[in-house]
């Protein structure tokens, strides 16, 4: 989107929220019902942090032609210094319900909700890098400045407690029943609280599921995101280079094409060419064959 086209958006909300669900109909209109069934689950914290994984998005949504969930913690409010619709001390909004997303009731009349705009770049980020479904984003809060840096604790207390947060996510997986779970790094890629916490709940989700609990649903397998310095047993990079319904790099173009949606994070038009992940848990065996292929012995 162009800038006078990015200011006409922000003009619009500000004078009318009912004029902001016009601009955003357009884009849900592209958008499926969500399936029955998934093939595959990526669980973030911020708008943006899809960019972490590369192509891994387009790849597998578009040539792979695989069903992709994406779920969004939260709504990013605090990133790049915005202005926020919460204090500190106010409690966090655990309020879920896909039917009506975005909850446009709970954007104030003067936008001061800044991660509404967040919201719509992040579906028009999906939209681009071939995600047929709405991201779902529950609105956990976000939060600046959490300490200690790179622990997972400071967040999951912020949103009440590591057993709520780990349900929420555990709903998702039951829901749509994946086959593969990706998340961020276990130290957040870079550290931050926010981060390392929804990858924390993805992985604990993951093994929650499949227990006790009637119609739970287990994984087959799942990924983590290998941040730089972070050593396991086996890593590998998985390419974005590969070739795409014959096009050769095409995942990395859409990659890239996607990241620069996020507009208010000044997010720039590039990819890496790859990503490094490790498989934590898997029902079906290491990965041998094919480290580019994060289905191996599933297709």
């Amino acid at each position: 989107m162009s800038s006078a086209n990015w200011l006409f958006v922000i003009v619009l909300i500000a004078a009318s929220v009912p004029l902001a669900q016009t601009i955003l109909a357009q884009d849900e209109g592209v958008f499926e019902p969500y399936p029955d069934k998934a093939d595959m689950l990526i669980v973030v914290a911020h708008p943006d942090d899809e960019s972490t994984f590369g192509g891994l998005i387009p790849y597998y949504a578009v040539c792979q032609k695989k069903q992709v969930i994406f779920v969004c913690l939260t709504s990013g409010e605090w990133g790049h210094g915005m202005p926020h619709h919460t204090l500190a001390t106010d409690p966090p909004d655990y309020s879920y319900d896909d039917s009506d997303y975005p909850r446009f009731e709970a954007v104030p009349v003067d936008a001061l909700y800044p991660c509404f705009y967040r919201e719509l770049e992040l579906t028009r980020a999906l939209m681009t890098m071939g995600v047929n479904t709405k991201p779902i984003m529950p609105r956990f809060k976000d939060m600046s400045g959490l300490q200690p840096w790179g622990s997972p604790e400071p967040a999951l207390e912020l949103w009440g407690g590591r057993e709520k947060t780990v349900e929420f996510v555990r709903s998702q997986i039951d829901r749509f029943k994946p086959e593969v779970v990706v998340t961020m790094a276990a130290n957040g890629f870079n550290g931050n609280p926010i981060h390392a916490a929804a990858s924390r709940a993805a992985v604990l989700a993951s093994q929650a599921s499949g227990g006790d609990t009637p119609n739970s649903w287990l994984p087959r397998k799942v990924y983590l995101q290998v941040a730089e310095g972070e050593v396991y047993e086996t890593v590998h990079s998985h390419s974005w280079d590969l070739n795409c319904n014959g096009n050769l790099g095409q995942a990395r173009i859409l990659a890239a094409r996607g990241n620069v949606q996020h507009e208010s994070q000044e997010m720039k038009e590039v990819c890496e060419s790859s990503t490094k992940f490790t498989l934590i848990q898997s029902s079906v065996g290491p990965d041998v064959v094919n480290k580019d292929n994060l289905f191996e012995h599933l297709d």
